[in-house]
C-alpha cells in the first residue's frame, strides 16, 4: 500500500510509539496521546458497486473494499493517529454474532433492539475493574456516551474516541469532557 508507505515516511512513528508506551504505562511522554482525523479531498473518482440494499453496503465485499480505499486516499491522519481498518458489522455486531437481530438503519449503523435500554448492563462495571485495576481502556463510543462513561469511569488510563456529526456537537461534547477535567 502506497499510501501508507508514505504516511510512515512523513510521520514520527518512533515518538508516536514512546507515546503509545506512555499511555499504556499510564504516563504522559511529552503530551496525551490524541487520534485526529480529518477529511480531504478525494484524489480520484471512484465508482462504487452498484448494491441493491442497505445490507449489502455492510456485506458486499467489492463495495467494501472500494469505499476503504477512498476512506485512506480522502482521509488526514493527524496526532499519534495509525491508518487502520477495522472490518465489522456497526456498533452491535457483538449483540449480532450472541443472537441478537442485527438491523441495518443505514451505511454507517446497525442496531439490535433494545440494546442500550436501561438498566445499565454489566459491561460498564467491568470497564470500571479494568480501570480500578491500573489499566488503560480505549473507548470508542458515541457523543452522547461520553458523559455516561466520564460519570462512571475514573479518567487516569481512559482514552475516550468519538465521532460527532457537526462542529456545534463536537464543542457541545467537549464542554461536557472538560467539566470533567482536572
Amino acid at each position: 500500500m502506497t499510501g501508507l508507505r508514505s504516511y510512515i515516511e512523513e510521520v514520527d512513528f518512533e515518538t508516536i510509539k514512546q507515546r503509545f508506551d506512555a499511555f499504556w504505562d499510564r504516563e504522559v511522554l511529552d503530551r496525551p496521546l490524541i487520534h485526529i482525523t480529518a477529511p480531504r479531498k478525494p484524489r480520484r473518482v471512484v465508482t462504487l458497486p452498484a448494491v441493491k440494499t442497505i445490507e449489502e453496503k455492510w456485506t458486499n465485499i467489492d463495495y467494501v473494499l472500494k469505499k476503504v480505499g477512498l476512506y485512506f486516499e480522502s482521509t488526514a491522519f493527524l496526532g499519534d493517529t495509525i491508518p487502520e481498518y477495522w472490518p465489522n458489522l456497526g456498533p452491535n455486531q457483538i449483540a449480532a454474532f450472541l443472537g441478537g437481530e442485527l438491523v441495518f438503519l443505514g451505511e454507517h449503523t446497525s442496531w439490535v433492539p433494545g440494546a442500550g435500554s436501561p438498566p445499565m448492563s454489566k459491561w460498564i462495571h467491568v470497564c470500571r475493574r479494568i480501570l480500578d485495576a491500573g489499566r488503560c481502556l480505549h473507548i470508542s463510543c458515541e457523543p452522547w456516551e461520553v458523559k455516561i462513561l466520564l460519570e462512571k469511569l475514573r479518567h487516569e488510563g481512559l482514552f475516550l474516541q468519538t465521532w460527532c456529526r457537526s462542529e456545534e456537537e463536537a464543542y457541545k461534547v467537549l464542554k461536557i469532557a472538560e467539566k470533567y477535567g482536572r
